[in-house]
């Protein structure tokens, strides 16, 4: 349970416990050799017309320089050429007032959705392929992930999810990719308020879909429509599992801090502390309930955040039904983010931060003396003189950010913004 419903804090502990910026990391791009491949199939929902394909190498759900991508045809045919591409994820964006789903030849679909097949599984992309995929990205293996589907629309061993329903005229399968596809629309129409990655939101999108699919088989689902509230997707669990947060806006009225770690077994850990209080060490249990909140329970009872926002450093969060708080994203530092460059910092006081390229660094203090310094990234962390070490949070850019620091005995030492010196 979150121990206190105010947070962030002040600043710099004047010791020589101090920090420095980092950034966020990339999809990697899975490719192992530089072979030329052509891939051809097909997209539908009913066969989709004049949607984007392409195909996503590096993993982020979204066309980069350097991917091949291309335009589906009549009979929702599309060709991709270019290195490695039997090991990427087809992606299609069906895009409103430029598709066709010619199930309805002679309009535009009216809302925009995103299908996926997996790697090696290019053949046929739809609504049902996109599932597969959905539970791949969750951490499924692709057996298991196309077990899951098939056993959730109670199909028999015999049906491929990769089958072209409408060629095979197999008009059950049709419908429910149909209604699959609207569920699909619907819900990413739902989170166009939330600033998720787009991979957070397809594994999301999945995950509330597969909810549903006991309705779906029996024909007795009706997705959302424009007429509907807005379906808010709330949490999914890859936007937790295996990362630290912070909580609360950086500055504010207390001096508590309070780091939040989800494992991915489940299980989390609160530590909160601040100037004048020992560190408090809570344990506990998380998971993600059907309508997409964060449920936290420990010894002290059970908390529940519901996702009210997000954006690309932290999200804003309802805790229970009283309060708000923003929970800040940790990114991993990383050395080409300080080393060589000099910040101008404000904590506790004010002063200046250079960090050199061999591990040592300077800190001037308004009206106090130089000191130096040792500074290394371990585990993501930023460790000064191996007697502190922070977390970094907050930072919207390369060049300004904030950190949360402890000392060796995991005390809080303080908040600190970071401004990048201009040369």
């Amino acid at each position: 349970m979150i121990v206190s419903r105010k947070f962030l804090v002040l600043a710099l502990a004047s010791t020589l416990a101090l920090g420095g910026c980092g950034g966020g990391g990339s999809s990697s791009d899975p490719r192992s050799d530089d072979r030329e491949v052509t891939l051809s199939g097909v997209v539908a929902d009913g066969y989709l017309r004049n949607a984007e394909v392409f195909a996503d190498c590096n993993g982020n759900r979204v066309w980069d320089e350097g991917e091949a991508r291309g335009i589906s045809q009549e009979g929702g045919f599309y060709t991709l050429s270019g290195v490695g591409l039997d090991e990427c994820v087809i992606v299609v964006n069906v895009v409103a007032g430029q598709t066709i789903d010619e199930d309805d030849p002679d309009n535009f679909v009216d809302r925009d959705y995103t299908l996926m097949a997996p790697a090696g599984r290019p053949d046929f992309v739809s609504p049902l392929s996109t599932l597969v995929q959905g539970h791949v990205d969750a951490g499924k293996g692709l057996v298991e992930a196309e077990e899951l589907v098939s056993t959730g629309l109670g199909l028999d061993d015999s049906t491929s999810l990769y089958l072209d329903y409408i060629e095979g005229e197999n008009a059950d399968l049709h419908e429910m990719a149909q209604i699959v596809a609207a569920t699909f629309a619907a819900y990413q129409a739902g989170s166009a308020e939330l600033e998720m990655s787009r991979k957070e939101m397809m594994e999301r999108i999945v995950e509330l879909t597969t909810q549903k699919l006991e309705e779906i088989k029996e024909k007795t689902f009706t997705p959302p429509t424009e007429n509907d509230p807005v379906v808010a997707l709330g949490f999914a669990p890859s936007m937790l599992a295996g990362k630290s947060f912070v909580v609360g806006e950086g500055v504010g009225e207390s001096d508590l801090v309070i780091i939040l770690t989800f494992n991915v077994d489940g299980t989390y850990t609160e530590r909160a502390n601040d100037f004048e209080a020992p560190l408090t060490i809570i344990n506990g249990t998380w998971v993600i309930n059907d309508q997409g909140q964060l449920v936290m329970n420990d010894s002290f009872g059970s908390t529940t955040l519901s996702l009210n926002g997000a954006a690309a450093a932290y999200f804003d969060v309802q805790v229970d039904l009283d309060e708000t708080a923003k929970i800040y994203k940790t990114d991993p530092f990383a050395s080409q983010l300080l080393a060589g460059k000099a910040f101008d910092f404000i904590g506790n006081g004010l002063g200046e931060l250079t960090f050199n390229t061999n591990g040592t660094g300077v800190m001037v203090e308004a009206g106090g003396p130089q000191e130096n310094f040792t500074w290394a990234i371990e585990g993501g962390l930023l460790k000064i003189n191996n007697t502190g070490y922070y977390y970094l949070y907050s930072g919207g850019s390369e060049s300004a950010f904030k950190m949360a620091g402890y000392d060796q005995v995991d005390q809080y030492i303080g908040t600190i913004e970071m401004f990048e010196k201009s040369e």
